[in-house]
């Protein structure tokens, strides 16, 4: 994964959608927040958070709206919604607020497995003795029996009536903030500000921005790094926008809970030199077979999660072909040889990173990784071949 330079977007651009004074988002956005707030359905949490949030001596403010959306401390804000949320539960349950946003996690992870044995496995992670009572649709004999056929572990139906007691609660308060939440019409004018070329969960696909009479349009999925499923009060936010490949947003991360499970997040950070591509064992560079895989070098945690969510290692294997070429490339352009092409066409090259660009075809300096697909792969196998990159 690449770490997003936010220093190559269009800042202009994006602090017009962003200005207070916007009619197409900021304006809208407050009539919904004034709209939501004096209904005499909404919830009171839903009342609380949008008044911690944007209200400021008993009414919106506006500032608070436009800065709250280019906020960059997306965190904070969802441990605000955690500690609110957790209040929908009587004080001595709320030891286990953690159960909400695991719960749905886990029923879908069971729903998604055929065998009674993996459902049980999953759903007893969650679902114990000490919290069983704010379930429905399972007893204490459930979580001790043989998950066989004809158990509650045994079919779709069965497990879909396993319910936590505050979910109909919870959905009612994620509702009513989708309501507020949900106007999307600048995405493409706000992608193609950001001019990000290629998909930085993968760093294997071109994403580009291009224009069609006059109207902005892109080749990316706009990806909420945080679900607007689950976090719809951040389904606006422009830290939240993770211009990505249709691959790792519609095949590999779908929902996928962020907020509770570390992720390397784009804007602040890449695998870097904590996570690198290496060869696999000193065959691969006798002419053996070509193994190669991303290594976690330190096991954290937010590397491992990302590595596993976006099927690195496996969707990597189908550059074959291209490793084999750096690893002859690697054989025959050799510190003597980048010195010769220097003394005999330095005028052609501003300077030994731009030529070792030339010949291995990518960019492989540090701060251009996002430029080229496929070039932190080759900047890490080049260095695990002995090739001195060039800052």
């Amino acid at each position: 994964m690449i770490k997003i330079d936010t220093k190559g977007f269009n800042w202009l651009d994006i602090y017009d959608i962003y200005r207070d004074d916007d009619k197409v988002l900021i304006n809208p956005l407050v009539n919904k927040i004034k709209s939501q707030y004096e209904d005499d359905g909404t919830h009171q949490i839903v009342k609380n958070l949008l008044t911690w949030w944007f209200f400021e001596d008993g009414n919106i403010s506006v500032s608070k709206v436009s800065g709250y959306l280019i906020d960059e401390n997306l965190v904070e804000k969802i441990m605000q919604y955690d500690e609110a949320i957790s209040s929908v539960m009587p004080q001595a349950d709320r030891c286990f607020s953690a159960i909400i946003s695991s719960w749905p996690v886990a029923k879908r992870e069971a729903l998604m497995r055929t065998s009674p044995s993996e459902r049980k496995e999953i759903i007893a992670a969650v679902i114990k003795p000490q919290n069983i009572h704010m379930f429905d649709g399972i007893s204490e004999n459930d979580l001790i029996i043989k998950p066989k056929y004809g158990t509650v572990y045994s079919s779709k139906d069965k497990m879909k009536q396993i319910k936590l007691l505050y979910e109909d609660e919870i959905s009612t308060i994620i509702s009513q903030l989708s309501e507020v939440f949900n106007y999307n019409t600048y995405s493409h004018k706000l992608l193609t500000a950001m001019h990000i070329e290629v998909c930085p969960y993968c760093n294997r696909q071109y994403i580009t921005g291009f224009s069609t009479n006059g109207i902005s349009r892109s080749t990316a999925d706009i990806d909420h790094f945080y679900s607007k499923t689950q976090y719809p009060f951040l389904a606006l936010s422009l830290y939240n926008f993770i211009p990505s490949c249709q691959i790792c947003n519609s095949r590999f991360k779908l929902t996928a809970d962020f907020g509770h499970s570390k992720h390397i997040n784009p804007y602040k950070c890449g695998f870097d030199k904590d996570g690198v591509f290496k060869f696999k064992s000193i065959e691969s560079l006798l002419g053996g077979p070509l193994e190669y895989e991303i290594e976690n070098l330190h096991n954290r945690e937010d590397i491992s999660n990302s590595i596993n969510t976006f099927h690195l290692n496996e969707v990597y294997q189908t550059h074959q072909d291209y490793v084999e070429e750096l690893v002859k490339k690697a054989q025959i352009y050799n510190e003597s040889q980048f010195a010769e092409y220097l003394e005999n066409f330095g005028e052609l090259f501003k300077n030994k990173g731009e030529m070792q660009r030339i010949i291995f075809g990518n960019y492989v300096q540090e701060n251009e990784l996002g430029k080229r697909p496929l070039a932190k792969l080759t900047k890490d196998l080049l260095n695990d071949l002995g090739v001195k990159i060039e800052d």
